[in-house]
């Protein structure tokens, strides 16, 4: 997202509508696959089936009963979750943009609200649902780590992007790379969700440790994110292509085209 220069044209309250619609656009388009990558994540992690088992059970489950998964629980979670993150983060974008200000810092701050307010409770959900324990109140400890998670993944998905994409333009020019700038910032928006993972995952998986085994010691946490880490963290890679990554591209340009009509809209062009 480009720096601030001057106040666009056209309406705030139509710029945010259609914040709002590319958003919601976005997590139609990428809740159904997420959850089942979400699922298989917390059933592995609970120990009730094994990762891409269970990964592939609910594919399957989708490709063969497309619009009962779309119309379930869990994916309106998702759709939930990523709603309120891409609009929030977009809202922010406009109204920085408004003020005058830069957006990378609101940004953050609103995207990771959203995803925190409603990812936090999507995790406690899908632990009592697909975990092997009795349903009961997510530990402090927990929702510590999925917020530490969520802040350092909004970082990566949102605020990186625009902040790095200069750099590597100018080393794709310096090396004289078969790139133009807009597949560059392409490139960036893709890749740095992923790369996020390496770093948020185990964040990820130790507030489900805790969750599942309140009473277990730091040893018995650290052990069973040793166990789950390594295949996890493949499968959350591939999780967040659709996720933020894919999903990240269909707001953007959404969003992009919209406010463009407008600007267009406003002066006449």
């Amino acid at each position: 997202m480009p720096e601030p220069q001057q106040k666009p044209g056209g309406s705030v309250v139509l710029r945010l509508a259609g914040d709002c619609v590319a958003a919601a656009a976005a997590s139609v388009a990428v809740s159904p696959v997420v959850t089942a990558m979400d699922r298989a994540i917390t059933r592995n992690a609970a120990g009730a089936q094994r990762l891409w088992p269970a990964m592939f059970e609910g594919l399957g489950q989708l490709i063969k009963q497309p619009i009962r998964n779309i119309r379930s629980t869990p994916t309106k979670w998702l759709m939930l979750v990523y709603s309120a993150t891409y609009a929030g983060a977009n809202a922010a974008h406009t109204l920085s943009v408004y003020l005058g200000i830069k957006p990378a810092l609101p940004v953050l701050a609103a995207s990771t609200i959203g995803n925190m307010s409603t990812g936090i409770a999507k995790d406690r959900a899908f632990a009592r649902m697909y975990g092997v324990v009795a349903a009961k109140g997510m530990p402090l400890p927990s929702y510590g780590l999925f917020f530490s998670r969520d802040v350092l993944a909004m970082a990566f998905v949102f605020t990186l992007p625009p902040l790095v994409t200069p750099a590597i333009t100018k080393a794709v020019d310096d090396y004289n790379l078969p790139l133009t700038p807009a597949q560059t910032s392409l490139a960036t928006r893709l890749t740095t969700p992923v790369v996020s993972q390496l770093f948020s995952t185990p964040l990820h998986l130790l507030g489900l440790a805790v969750y599942n085994n309140t009473g277990g010691g730091v040893a018995a946490h650290l052990q069973t994110l040793r166990e789950t880490y390594p295949e996890t963290v493949t499968l959350r890679m591939l999780r967040i292509i659709p996720a933020f990554s894919v999903g990240g591209v269909v707001n953007a340009s959404l969003r992009e085209r919209w406010h463009d009509a407008l600007e267009r809209r406003s002066f006449g062009r």
